[in-house]
């Protein structure tokens, strides 16, 4: 039996000019560290077309007090939707020359940006990193940031996260890879029930349990407002209390070691 002490790896907060040293790309984002001062869990946003990084930022800080060892971090897509004054984001080119919508986006430049953000976070502060395991980061897409989500961690397999939670962003591609990823996922949907029974409503909530092995999936009904608010929210805690880490008080303080 072999008894080795842990080394604990000191952990970098992120920010926009560490990310572009170590990528050179940018991205604009928003970060807030753990309310207790633990940073034992990292909770990522990506918001979805027309909005910017700072509204799901304040959700995370208001989820804060409830989650406990938590940090966010909010980030803004690259891409300003154009003609319109206010501030409006977009992951990818989202509009024709006509102003109508792209029926089939190309979300390439998206999946590489979010993709080297997560290595970022997750490469080791001597390489210019900030140290987060992987396990400890869970990521949160709505609508158009759902299903950059969902292409970024398909793009990345076989790495497994934390968790993953897609509300209202599907897939954009059809999955055909094997085995499925292993992070687990919650897939929230809006759909009447008779439009839940449809083909098109099926093939969607099929290929995304195609490609991800754990899939936990809601259909909250309410059209009117997509993005999960009140008694909803109950049903992505549950999801996410199963995933969470929380280090004890000896974890934190303690020396480690490793038996093998």
């Amino acid at each position: 039996m072999n008894v080795t002490p842990v080394e604990r790896v000191e952990r970098v907060p992120p920010s926009e000019k560490g990310f572009e040293r170590h990528s050179d790309i940018q991205l604009t984002f928003k970060y807030a560290p753990a309310r207790d001062n633990i940073d034992t869990n990292l909770l990522i946003f990506l918001h979805g077309l027309g909005d910017t990084a700072l509204p799901f930022f304040e959700l995370g800080k208001q989820l804060q007090q409830t989650l406990p060892q938590t940090a966010v971090l909010s980030v803004q897509a690259p891409m300003r939707v154009p003609l319109l004054e206010e501030e409006a984001w977009m992951w990818w080119e989202s509009f024709d020359s006509l102003g109508e919508l792209i029926q089939n986006p190309n979300p390439t430049n998206a999946i590489r940006s979010l993709q080297a953000l997560l290595i970022y976070l997750t490469s080791a502060p001597d390489d210019g990193g900030c140290g987060w395991d992987p396990k400890n980061l869970h990521l949160f897409g709505f609508a158009q940031g759902g299903s950059v989500l969902l292409e970024t961690l398909i793009y990345m397999r076989p790495k497994e996260w934390g968790s993953a939670t897609s509300v209202c962003g599907p897939l954009l591609s059809l999955p055909t890879f094997s085995p499925a990823l292993t992070t687990p996922l919650c897939f929230v949907t809006r759909l009447q029930k008779a439009l839940l029974a449809s083909s098109r409503a099926r093939s969607s909530i099929t290929a995304v349990q195609r490609a991800f092995a754990h899939v936990t999936h809601f259909n909250f009904i309410d059209t009117q407002q997509e993005m999960v608010h009140g008694s909803e929210w109950k049903d992505i805690m549950t999801f996410w209390s199963r995933f969470w880490s929380k280090k004890s008080s000896w974890e934190r303080e303690g020396e480690l070691y490793r038996v093998s």
